[in-house]
C-alpha cells in the first residue's frame, strides 16, 4: 500500500480493476448487440442512403427530389472525397510516426494509434462504399462487399467509441493517480488493453457478415413500382412471398435502435463524462500527492488532456445526429420531406466525416505530432528529438518517466 498526502491510502491492486471492469463491460455490451443485433443502424443507414440518393425513386414530390438529387450529385462526391482523402492520409501518418518514434509510444499514443486503426478501417471500406451508394442510387457492390461493409463499419465504430473511454480512463488515471500509476500505465499493460478490446469487438461482431443480404424493396414514400436494391440485414426487412420485395420490420428496429444508441453512443459518453467530472472534483478538492512536476511537465499534461476531450467532444457532436435521426424514423416516423432527406444527408456526413478529423486534431492540439508529421513530410520518419511544449528537452527526473507525456 501507498499512502498519498492528507493520509489518503490507495491500493495499487485496486487501480488495475479498472481495465478489468471495462473488459469485462465491453464483453457484455457486445455480447449483448450480438444477441439484440445491433447491426440495424447500418442496414438502415444503407437503406437511407438508397433513400436519398439521385437514382432513387423516394417521392412523387419531383421539387423535393430534384433539390435532393442535386444536392447529391455535387456536393457529396466532394465531401466523401475529402473525408477518405483526408482521412487515409492523415491516419496514415498517424500509425506510421507511432510506429516509427520509440519516444512516441506512451500510454496515450498507443491508444490513439488503436484509434486511428479503427478510423482507417471506417475510411477504407465504409466512404467509398456509402459514396457509391449515393452517386448510383442503389448497392451495386454485389454481397461479399456488403457483408465486409457491415462488418467492419461496426468494428470501427465500436472500437472508436470505446477506444475513447480507455483514452477517458487513462487520463484519470495518469492526472489524479500519476506516482501510483507508474507501474500500471505501462506500454505494455497499454497494448494488451488494446489487444484485449479488438479482439472481443472482431469476436462478437463476428455474425454480421451472415446475416448480410443483398434485397429489393420499395422507398418508403415512393412509387411501388419503383424499387431499388440495397445492402440490409437480414432480421430488418421482410421479404414477401407474393411480390418479392423487402419491407422494413418497424417494430423490430425500435428496440433494436434505442439499443445501439444506448450501448454504442450514450452509456460510453456518461462513463467519459464521470471520469471528467471525477477528475475535476479530485483536482479541486487535493493537490496531487508526492509529486513536484516541472512547469514544462505540467502544460504537457495538459495539453494532452485538452487534446483527448477534445477529441471526445468532436465524436459525440458527430455521431449524436444520425442516432437523433435513426430513433425519429422508427419512433417518430419519416416525414418524407425536403428538409428531413438534406438534414438525413448531412448528419450521415457528419459521423462519416469523423473518422478524418482526428490527425488534424493530433497536428493542431499536439506538438510532438505536428513536428512529426512534417519531418514525414520531408523523408524522415524519425521525431526529431524528445520534445515537450514544442522544445528539446532532456529526461526529466523529478518525476517517474511514465508520468511525462510525450502525445
Amino acid at each position: 500500500m501507498k499512502r498519498g498526502s492528507g493520509g489518503m491510502f490507495i491500493k495499487l491492486e485496486i487501480i488495475p480493476r479498472y481495465s478489468r471492469v471495462l473488459i469485462a463491460f465491453i464483453c457484455l455490451i457486445h455480447t449483448t448487440t450480438a444477441t439484440f443485433d445491433t447491426s440495424t443502424s447500418l442496414a438502415a443507414l444503407s437503406k437511407e442512403q438508397n433513400e436519398s440518393s439521385p437514382a432513387s425513386c423516394v417521392s412523387t414530390n419531383a421539387e423535393t427530389m430534384n433539390f435532393v438529387t442535386i444536392f447529391m450529385s455535387k456536393v457529396t462526391p466532394i465531401l466523401f472525397s475529402l473525408f477518405f482523402l483526408l482521412g487515409f492520409v492523415g491516419n496514415l501518418f498517424v500509425i506510421i510516426v507511432i510506429l516509427a518514434n520509440a519516444q512516441m509510444r506512451n500510454t496515450t499514443n498507443i491508444l490513439i494509434f488503436s484509434l486511428a486503426l479503427a478510423d482507417m478501417a471506417f475510411i477504407v471500406v465504409c466512404v467509398p462504399s456509402a459514396a457509391t451508394v449515393y452517386v448510383t442510387g442503389r448497392w451495386p457492390l454485389g454481397l461479399t462487399l456488403c457483408r465486409i461493409y457491415y462488418y467492419f463499419s461496426h468494428v470501427s465504430v465500436y472500437c472508436s467509441v470505446y477506444n475513447l473511454v480507455l483514452m477517458s480512463l487513462d487520463r484519470f488515471l495518469a492526472v489524479v493517480y500519476p506516482v501510483e500509476c507508474v507501474n500500471i500505465r505501462t506500454q505494455k499493460n497499454s497494448v494488451r488493453v488494446v489487444l484485449c478490446l479488438w479482439i472481443i469487438v472482431l469476436a462478437s461482431n463476428i455474425h454480421l457478415p451472415l446475416g448480410a443480404l443483398i434485397v429489393s424493396g420499395s422507398p418508403e414514400g415512393g412509387d411501388s413500382a419503383c424499387f431499388t436494391e440495397y445492402c440490409t440485414y437480414s432480421w430488418l426487412v421482410t421479404v414477401s412471398n407474393e411480390t418479392h420485395m423487402a419491407v422494413d420490420n418497424y417494430e423490430g428496429g425500435k428496440k433494436f435502435f434505442l439499443i445501439f444508441f444506448l450501448l454504442g453512443y450514450l452509456f460510453p459518453f456518461i462513463v467519459i463524462c464521470g471520469l471528467y467530472i471525477s477528475l475535476i472534483a479530485r483536482l479541486r478538492c487535493k493537490r496531487t500527492p508526492n509529486l513536484k512536476p516541472s512547469a514544462e511537465a505540467k502544460r504537457s499534461k495538459r495539453r494532452v488532456t485538452h487534446m483527448v476531450v477534445t477529441v471526445v467532444v468532436i465524436f459525440g457532436i458527430s455521431w449524436l445526429p444520425i442516432h437523433i435521426v435513426f430513433l425519429f424514423q422508427y419512433y417518430v416516423g419519416d416525414p418524407n420531406t425536403e428538409l428531413f432527406r438534406v438534414i438525413q444527408i448531412l448528419s450521415t456526413c457528419l459521423a462519416y466525416g469523423n473518422s478524418s478529423i482526428n490527425p488534424v486534431l493530433y497536428a493542431f492540439l499536439s506538438v510532438n505530432f505536428r513536428r512529426s508529421f512534417i519531418a514525414l513530410l520531408r523523408g524522415n520518419r524519425k521525431m526529431p528529438g524528445r520534445i515537450i511544449d514544442g522544445k528539446s528537452t532532456r529526461p526529466v527526473t523529478k518525476i517517474p518517466e511514465q508520468t511525462v507525456e510525450l502525445v
